[in-house]
């Protein structure tokens, strides 16, 4: 097991984390999804990536959902396997009961690409409801290792 910020995972498992629904978080979030990426052995493009993409799942939770009230959470879990990488970003539900969805912004707009930008960097993304809330989750691929390089032939 791994400690990573008070909470154990197993290495190339599952690594689960909650965070108090403050701006601040927001930040906290995306060093903490870096540090289990990095001892996920995930570094470069597709770390940064997931990084940019767990700043968007966790503004939206606070901007959007019951996360962002007084008291609120919102809770990350980053599962790293040897072809892929998921993000799940769990938060307290909404007001509505709404699913997520991107609405097409203008060109001068400073906000609503959230969930555009989730659909064009990931592999996979979506949504599910439960007791406690909403989930949205993203999938990466994780690239191949660059080849080893042998001796001279």
């Amino acid at each position: 097991m791994i400690t990573i910020g008070g909470v154990m995972s197993p290495a190339l498992g599952a690594a689960v984390h909650a965070f108090p629904g403050v701006p601040a978080s927001v930040g906290a979030a995306r060093r903490w999804v870096r540090g289990v990426l990095a001892l996920a052995d995930l570094t470069g493009e597709p770390a940064d990536t997931a990084v940019l993409l767990v700043s968007e799942l966790a503004t939206n939770s606070l901007a959007h959902t019951a996360s962002g009230e007084a008291g609120g959470w919102f809770r990350l879990r980053v599962r790293c396997g040897p072809q892929r990488v998921r993000v799940e970003c769990e938060d307290a539900g909404n007001r509505t009961g709404a699913r997520p969805r991107y609405a097409m912004s203008g060109p001068e707009d400073t906000r609503g690409r959230g969930l555009a930008l989730v659909a064009e960097l990931a592999d996979a993304f979506g949504d599910r409801a439960d007791a406690t809330g909403r989930t949205v989750f993203f999938e990466l691929h994780r690239s191949p290792s660059p080849p080893t390089r042998r001796g001279a032939p």
